[in-house]
């Protein structure tokens, strides 16, 4: 029986994904529109830009950003999400946290977007549809942005706050505002992932997981700021971050 009900659930999940499934083409959505992104870094809680960001045409967040917005953090943050760029990996140590879809749809969030795209990560599609049985559109990033992102890191895999800003800093926007990212040279904000609050320890666990390079990641980033200059904003902690390098 258990056999039985697993199989059913497979063709189940795979029907879903073969019917749900869309390609998020970012040109098509950013090109001339204002995007404000919102990392997981505490930066983000220095200010109130809740009304601000929330002005925006588009409002970008990470992983855990809706599991772990409380009504509070509105006028730091904002409520509104547009785009929630996540892992798809499920685990709290490591990965992206919970796919809730009952609460993206409280959120009105209007693309739960998968940011890889090649087979592992269409499997891990599979495997939320086989899980959850649920008919919400999952969207995964066009393959040009993905590779063309893959390709400035040499071995290495970015962070999917790095894929977010990538492919929206690569589509044309009108104006940007960043709030949330200072790469890894402070704090992750409270409750988003609690044990590598301490920078150093942060540090060591990518440098021991052989898989992000966070220097490479603030280089590329400059690059991104660069080809934007005029449009982008950035909080105020970012913004030392980069005039002190400057």
């Amino acid at each position: 029986m258990n056999k039985l009900i697993r199989l059913a659930k497979a063709i189940a999940g795979l029907f879903l994904m073969i019917f749900r499934v869309r390609v998020f083409r970012p040109e098509k959505i950013f090109s001339g529109k204002s995007v404000a992104i919102v990392g997981p870094a505490d930066s983000a809680y220095d200010e109130e830009y809740g009304d601000y960001i929330d002005q925006f045409d588009y409002v970008i967040r990470i992983n855990k950003a809706i599991t772990t917005w409380e009504p509070e953090n509105q006028k730091f943050i904002g409520s509104r999400t547009d785009i929630l760029l996540h892992s798809f990996n499920e685990t709290e140590l490591t990965g992206g946290g919970p796919l809730n879809f009952k609460l993206f749809r409280k959120h009105n969030i209007q693309y739960v977007l998968n940011g890889k795209n090649n087979l592992i990560n269409y499997r891990h599609i599979f495997n939320v549809y086989k899980k959850y049985l649920t008919f919400n559109r999952i969207y995964i990033l066009e393959k040009i942005k993905f590779l063309n992102c893959q390709r400035l890191f040499d071995g290495f895999s970015p962070t999917n706050g790095f894929r977010a800003l990538h492919m929206m800093m690569t589509s044309r926007p009108k104006k940007i505002f960043i709030t949330g990212f200072t790469f890894y040279k402070t704090p992750y904000a409270d409750g988003y992932r609690d044990q590598f609050k301490d920078v150093a320890i942060n540090l060591e666990h990518l440098k021991k997981s052989g898989v992000h390079d966070p220097d490479l990641e603030y280089s590329m980033f400059l690059m991104l700021l660069k080809n934007n200059e005029g449009k982008v904003i950035l909080d105020s902690r970012l913004r030392k971050i980069v005039e002190n390098d400057n």
